[in-house]
């Protein structure tokens, strides 16, 4: 095996073991933790959440390329801003998949204790509209700030 694909393997190992998935009785939607930088790409965020969910990424269906499907559910990944698209594109994929959308919104606070007001309110928001159209909503949450330009 090259060093790469060793790397990959054992990036995508460490990061389902430390993600710290969590239900919770405080906020509407559930969240997940991962050891990843909020800045993180798109990629690297599906790679680690389809690794925690035990689903396989960038699945073509007809509708268009599942970010994440496992048995039962289909998750698009998008940052927070794009969760209108997000969640069109999650119920399109479910209709076609007979399975269960989820919306995985990447949040840039470190946590949901670490959050501004106007964030919470803005994700129950959301959580609101998912709920009307039985979408699961999923904030994906960063262990770490944003990189520096220039950092890896």
């Amino acid at each position: 095996m090259s060093n790469k694909i060793l790397f990959a393997v054992g990036l995508l190992f460490t990061l389902s073991v430390f993600a710290e998935p969590t239900t919770n009785m405080v906020y509407n939607w559930d969240y997940e933790i991962f050891p990843l930088a909020s800045g993180s790409r798109e990629k690297l965020w599906q790679a680690a959440l389809a690794t925690n969910v035990g689903g396989r990424c960038e699945v073509k269906i007809q509708a268009g390329k599942i970010d994440i499907e496992t048995a039962t559910e289909v998750y698009e990944v998008e940052r927070q801003d794009n969760w209108k698209e997000g969640m069109g594109q999650a119920i399109a994929y479910a209709t076609e998949t007979k399975k269960k959308p989820v919306l995985a919104l990447i949040s840039s606070a470190q946590g949901p204790k670490n959050m501004q007001k106007r964030s919470r309110e803005r994700f129950d928001f959301v959580h609101n509209i998912c709920a009307t159209n039985n979408v699961r909503l999923l904030v994906l949450f960063p262990s770490s700030p944003e990189l520096p330009h220039g950092s890896k």
